[in-house]
């Protein structure tokens, strides 16, 4: 398939780029009439392409096109991609909500690795906090800490912990902990588990 019709068929297709940003497609409000054509279509990427697919969107300089890598690589087990895409994650390569899939997906020494030092390196701040994808990186943490009881997103919180820190820094008169996007790690559990529920349920091949 050349790149044109990669970015035609997929990359600028709403159905397919909207559904699996952020994991949409897991929400119950999400588009109800289009939900089940995404479904079909995603379905249809996932059993009728293989790692060509992959490696082509992970070359397109667009973050629709990275997120769709991600979720295939998870989709289509292919945990020979963590290194690469474990770059671009810690580059801000766009694509993040598909890697983060990936990692908690895999779930494996290097998902971890790569989860945390994203974490160690965006929640430090000098002057203020700055807001990428911590919260999706720490939701993959802590979905990979309560499906394998383990415990890495620990050192992250208490009075001393990045993520405590990072979401309680006062600006002004306000702090990201005011925000429920920061504020709220159950509410950001349950839309991480929601999605990999979806995911698992309807495109995962094992």
């Amino acid at each position: 398939m050349e790149q044109e019709e990669i970015v035609t068929k997929y990359v600028w297709n709403g159905n397919v780029y909207g559904a699996l940003m952020n994991g949409n497609i897991s929400r119950e409000e999400y588009k109800k009439d289009n939900k089940q054509l995404s479904v079909q279509i995603i379905q249809e990427m996932v059993s009728q392409n293989g790692a060509e697919l992959i490696d082509a969107l992970l070359e397109i300089q667009n973050w629709r096109a990275k997120t769709i890598a991600g979720c295939l690589i998870g989709f289509k087990n292919q945990p020979q991609y963590v290194p690469q895409i474990g770059e671009l994650f810690l580059n801000q390569c766009g694509g993040v909500t598909g890697y983060t899939y990936a990692f908690a997906k895999f779930a494996n020494e290097e998902s971890i690795n790569f989860l945390q030092s994203y974490l160690n390196r965006y929640l430090k701040f000098e002057k203020f906090p700055e807001e990428k994808f911590q919260d999706w990186a720490f939701s993959a943490l802590r979905w990979i800490d309560k499906t394998q009881n383990t415990h890495y997103g620990d050192e992250y919180l208490g009075t001393n912990g990045l993520w405590t820190s990072f979401i309680d820094f006062k600006i002004i008169k306000r702090k990201l902990s005011d925000f429920e996007r920061w504020g709220n790690l159950e509410a950001a559990d349950i839309r991480f588990k929601k999605m990999m529920n979806f995911y698992k349920a309807n495109f995962e091949i094992t």
